[in-house]
């Protein structure tokens, strides 16, 4: 059975967005990423409490680890806000590639309900009692 009605809306498919070019990872962003994946972990942080127990055990300048502990902790602060920004904006873009899809999907929904709403008169289904019907379902669903 060939439909001969066309629906009077017509469904574009959604577009391949070319993502911003901050979105294309640079080495740097590959660095941060590698950093950022490095300085997570438990190995980094037993490491880190064995050299601090190691520098106070042998009574070395605490001025100068408060010195390099504080420049460690903005170099990483701002490692990771940069990991973070750059993630931020890859889930934009995958965000907004999910809404066109979804809207596609609404789309195509709303031709396919048009099509079996004609189909439905064609054959001489009452709408009003399918909708009911469907109503009596999802209820049945609920229970």
């Amino acid at each position: 059975m060939t439909m001969t009605n066309k629906p009077q809306e017509t469904v574009q498919k959604p577009r391949k967005r070319r993502a911003p070019q901050e979105a294309i990872p640079t080495w740097i962003d590959i660095l941060v990423d590698r950093i950022v994946a490095a300085f997570g972990t438990w190995q980094l942080l037993v490491l880190h409490i064995i050299f601090f127990a190691i520098w106070v055990y042998f009574d070395f300048n605490i001025n100068e680890l408060t010195f390099w502990v504080s420049l460690e902790a903005i170099l990483l602060s701002l490692i990771i806000l940069m990991s973070q920004k750059r993630q931020s904006e890859n889930d934009q873009i995958r965000a907004l590639a999910d809404f066109e899809v979804d809207r596609y999907a609404e789309k195509q929904t709303r031709v396919l309900i048009e099509m079996v709403r004609e189909m439905g008169k064609k054959i001489g289904i009452d709408e009003f009692a399918v909708e009911t019907k469907t109503i009596e379902l999802e209820k049945d669903k609920l229970k």
